[in-house]
């Protein structure tokens, strides 16, 4: 809900990412954000990752400092396409796993990220509504 206010979006019903045009990940500070890729969706998610813009929420224990970063997908499509031979073997053949993780490092989304809020100690340090404008 958080995420849906920021970007000016909504929740999207089934599969796929979070909103109908972003996807959300959060992360305790400068830890890695997960992606899971279930067996039955994976190729239309994985695809769909790349027209889409993907929300980064970072913060530190207690919500008082927090920073959210978004990136377009096609800004992380390198990633993506990276992934692509992994996530496909996992579920190529016997034994197929019912989800897969792949991460993505803080430190890309620093340097791929915009930073749209932050809030430092409870108070609102910076906000760039021009993103979705």
């Amino acid at each position: 809900m958080f995420a849906a206010i920021l970007v000016n979006d909504v929740a999207k019903n089934g599969n796929g990412c979070d909103l109908l045009k972003h996807e959300v990940k959060s992360a305790k500070s400068e830890n890695s954000f997960e992606y899971q890729y279930h067996r039955n969706s994976w190729k239309e998610k994985l695809a769909h990752e790349h027209e889409i813009d993907h929300v980064f929420v970072s913060y530190e224990p207690g919500y008082r400092d927090i920073s959210v970063r978004v990136a377009k997908g096609s800004d992380l499509a390198a990633i993506f396409d990276k992934w692509l031979p992994c996530v496909e073997k996992t579920y190529d053949g016997s034994g197929k796993k019912q989800r897969c993780r792949k991460s993505i490092s803080f430190s890309t989304i620093e340097e791929k990220g915009l930073t749209i809020l932050e809030i430092e100690n409870g108070k609102l340090k910076s906000y760039a509504p021009s993103y979705y404008e």
